[in-house]
């Protein structure tokens, strides 16, 4: 008997929806409603940080802190699309991993990091929501 379907997509806590100070750039994020939408918002910001704009068009500076927040938003889609189709979508914060992208300098090693990846991966249907943010094995505001 297999179980059911699960997906651990690695987010960031930089990517918190708190990185968007414009009010109404947040609200055109959070109320897209498909993949492409949140491409074409990916593309608006790579264009307005080409063009030195992304302050004024209410942007943050941070290519990786954007990039983290539109994993977690496709996620929170993706889960709600297969909803009812016995497979648990979740995003999860891994931390700050002593690995080649953080020279090394992080507080976790990469396995520490990975606990709450395999954990969500191996959890029950029972006993977890789908379409939530983790870290550290909690659910953290997203």
């Amino acid at each position: 008997m297999r179980g059911p379907a699960r997906i651990v997509n690695v987010s960031s806590r930089a990517g918190l929806r708190s990185i968007i100070r414009s009010p109404q750039l947040l609200a055109r994020l959070t109320s897209a409603a498909s993949p492409q939408q949140l491409d074409e918002l990916a593309a608006e910001f790579v264009s307005a940080i080409r063009a030195g704009k992304h302050a004024a068009q209410g942007w943050p500076s941070s290519m990786y802190g954007v990039s983290k927040l539109l994993v977690s938003l496709w996620t929170a889609q993706l889960a709600e699309r297969l909803r009812g189709e016995g497979v648990m979508v979740n995003a999860m914060c891994p931390g700050w991993c002593r690995t080649d992208m953080s020279s090394q300098s992080g507080n976790k090693s990469a396995a520490e990091g990975a606990d709450t990846a395999v954990w969500l991966a191996l959890r029950s249907p029972k006993d977890l929501a789908t379409g939530q943010f983790w870290g550290e094995r909690s659910t953290i505001g997203w």
